[in-house]
């Protein structure tokens, strides 16, 4: 397996955004450094991505506004938007958030079994996504707004999550020219996620920490794979015709969709355990 690719999750989902937009090459150097205290733009137009090599410098988000009243104490670090809360959506507005804040293309990691992804990331929880914001990914020459979600955990699956607030996680999502389409649709639907932790993905590669403050609390997703849906009580994926073309029907999650979705939970845990 490949370390991560940052730039995969930092190009836009075209199909969904219109844009045209570039990838940066592997495993960049990433710094993270506090923002200089505005608020993130909710539109930014983007139509390129840093070459590859260049060094970034990501800026995870702190509050601008009061956290919501489910979320008492919330403490998030510098440079977020407002959150944009979640609320409960039809399944086409929920498969355009998912979409939007999933680019189609190669990924790093890919997986075949259940197995195989929990024994890769460092934490699975089941929850929901409390809201979204904005972060500033930063180059030398260069801002590039980043999305993220403030998950809610309602059970952890596998590892202990590293947050500023006990129950909440806080996990980049993609580049921000898919802001408009993300924090129209952001759905309060349960869904199993499957992280790695930036701090430990960095020790993993070998890769010295750079700003470690800020990479402790960093969560991402593998790849478009980690995330399982309840919809309706039945297995929901990613745009399942495209992880179909992509990965085929034989792979995780494809070959539980439809099925009970607290019987697939209760089937990860097992995976869980028997590791």
């Amino acid at each position: 397996m490949r370390p991560r690719n940052l730039g995969t999750w930092l190009a836009t989902a075209a199909l969904v955004c219109g844009c045209s937009v570039g990838r940066l090459g592997s495993t960049p150097t990433v710094t993270a450094e506090p923002s200089s205290g505005g608020v993130s733009s909710p539109a930014v137009q983007a139509t390129e991505l840093p070459s590859a090599g260049a060094t970034l410098m990501a800026s995870e988000p702190p509050p601008t506004e009061p956290p919501p009243a489910s979320t008492p104490g919330h403490s998030s670090p510098p440079g977020q938007s407002p959150l944009v809360t979640s609320a409960p959506r039809d399944e086409q507005s929920a498969e355009t958030f998912w979409t939007a804040v999933t680019p189609n293309g190669e990924y790093g990691f890919e997986y075949d079994t259940p197995a195989s992804i929990v024994k890769d990331v460092d934490l699975i929880v089941l929850g929901r996504i409390a809201g979204v914001y904005t972060g500033d990914i930063h180059t030398t020459e260069k801002t590039w707004p980043s999305i993220w979600a403030r998950f809610e955990i309602d059970d952890v699956l596998k590892g202990n999550p590293v947050s500023r607030t006990p129950g909440f996680v806080d996990v980049m999502l993609t580049s921000s020219p898919a802001w408009s389409f993300a924090s129209s649709n952001v759905p309060d639907e349960q869904v199993v996620v499957f992280l790695m932790n930036e701090e430990a993905n960095r020790a993993r590669v070998g890769e010295a920490p750079t700003e470690p403050e800020l990479e402790h609390y960093e969560y991402w997703r593998p790849d478009e794979q980690a995330v399982v849906r309840n919809i309706g009580g039945k297995v929901g994926v990613i745009d399942a015709e495209r992880m179909r073309i992509d990965y085929g029907s034989d792979v995780f999650p494809m070959t539980v969709l439809g099925d009970d979705f607290d019987a697939t939970v209760s089937a990860i845990k097992k995976v869980v355990a028997a590791q």
